[in-house]
C-alpha cells in the first residue's frame, strides 16, 4: 500500500512542486486516511512530516490571500 500512496502524498504536499497548489488538499485527506488505516506507523510514513513546516507556511499565505481577496470583493 505504501509503495503507491506515499510517493503520491509526498509529491502532492511538496510546496516546491507547482502542482501542489491543485493537489495539496486532496493529498492531505489521503495522508490522514492512510494514517487512520495504518496498523502501525512506518518510518516511511513519518518521513512525510518533513513537509509540514513548508505546508504551514503555504497554508498561512493562502489563507491570507483568500481573506484579502474576500475583503476587496466586498
Amino acid at each position: 500500500m505504501y509503495d503507491l500512496l506515499l510517493p503520491v502524498i509526498r509529491y502532492s504536499t511538496d510546496v516546491h512542486q507547482s502542482a501542489h497548489i491543485y493537489l495539496c488538499e486532496d493529498a492531505l485527506d489521503l495522508w490522514l486516511a492512510t494514517l487512520q488505516c495504518s496498523p502501525s506507523v512506518a518510518p516511511s510514513l513519518l518521513d512525510l512530516y518533513s513537509h509540514m513546516p513548508a505546508l504551514f507556511g503555504w497554508c498561512t499565505a493562502a489563507l491570507l490571500c483568500a481573506t484579502v481577496n474576500r475583503v476587496n470583493s466586498s
